[in-house]
């Protein structure tokens, strides 16, 4: 089951597959919407999770090498093809950019 437009609570998984944990590192993840418009979230939201997961979608995924953000109503608000795009930038100071991912968000069912 995908996610829908304006769901609040579900996780996303972005995953970059090297190495994120750097004590001081920062993450930055950009959602591109249907418009072309780019929305940054904020280092708040995203997080590093140091455990293993297996996506439905990804896959595999081992800790440290994922980010991961839990929606609210404002990320995904319309239906359509979104894009997310992954920036680490650790204390070295050395910038690694992800792979762009496209994301699909279907339309409520009560629409």
């Amino acid at each position: 089951m995908g996610i829908k437009a304006t769901e609040v609570g579900r996780q996303v998984n972005y995953a970059t597959y090297f190495d994120l944990t750097d004590v001081g590192a920062t993450v930055e993840l950009k959602i591109t919407d249907t418009e072309g418009v780019t929305t940054v979230l904020p280092s708040s939201r995203v997080t590093v999770p140091s455990s293993d997961i297996v996506d439905c979608k990804l896959g595999a995924l081992a800790g440290g090498t994922y980010m991961q953000f839990t929606t609210t109503a404002e990320d995904f608000p319309v239906r359509g093809t979104y894009k997310l795009c992954g920036t680490y930038t650790d204390t070295i100071p050395r910038t690694l950019y992800g792979k762009a991912a496209m994301l699909t968000v279907e339309k409520k069912c009560c629409d």
